[in-house]
């Protein structure tokens, strides 16, 4: 029963932070790669502030030639919003 209370008090906790203006920014990239925990705390709301944490093609120097080191820095992301919008489709979308 304690762990059922202390996971019920992190999620409140978590969303209490995600109120906060980059709060829900910073909590959607510290559980991007922990895809249940992001699901079960925010579902689908997190797929715009998932989306925010990539780069945009503009901010490449050459964006058809994108080095392979920048692509594995978003790797977590990219995965996340897969899993999401697979579990919701279009209430993601």
């Amino acid at each position: 029963m304690q762990e059922a209370d202390i996971r019920k008090n992190l999620k409140v906790t978590l969303i209490n932070i995600a109120e906060l203006p980059e709060g829900f920014l910073k909590v959607s990239h510290e559980l991007s790669d922990k895809m249940n925990l992001l699901d079960e705390v925010f579902g689908p709301r997190c797929v715009k502030e998932l989306h925010k944490l990539l780069p945009k093609l503009t901010e490449y120097p050459d964006p058809l030639h994108i080095d392979v080191n920048d692509l594995k820095k978003y790797h977590r992301y990219v995965k996340s919003l897969a899993f999401i919008m697979k579990a919701y489709k279009e209430e993601a979308a």
